[in-house]
């Protein structure tokens, strides 16, 4: 069962194109979750961001063709 959007993450990455423009936003939204995560001082707050700022850094390595997509 091979996601058929998986190939498009493949693909080199046309810089200013549709893609690039994507990872820059998801960069964007990784960067305003490390600004909230300086303004919280709840540890179980803070771990939930850690965790969201994981799962951001996992897709942006996904779409960089950084890491397999996970099966």
């Amino acid at each position: 069962n091979q996601d058929p959007d998986a190939a498009k993450f493949r693909e080199p990455i046309d810089e200013g194109g549709e893609m690039s423009r994507t990872i820059t936003q998801v960069e964007r939204v990784g960067d305003e979750i490390a600004r909230v995560a300086g303004m919280v001082t709840d540890v179980a707050v803070l771990e939930r961001l850690e965790m969201i700022d994981d799962m951001i850094t996992g897709l942006l390595q996904q779409m960089q063709g950084v890491e397999p997509a996970p099966r």
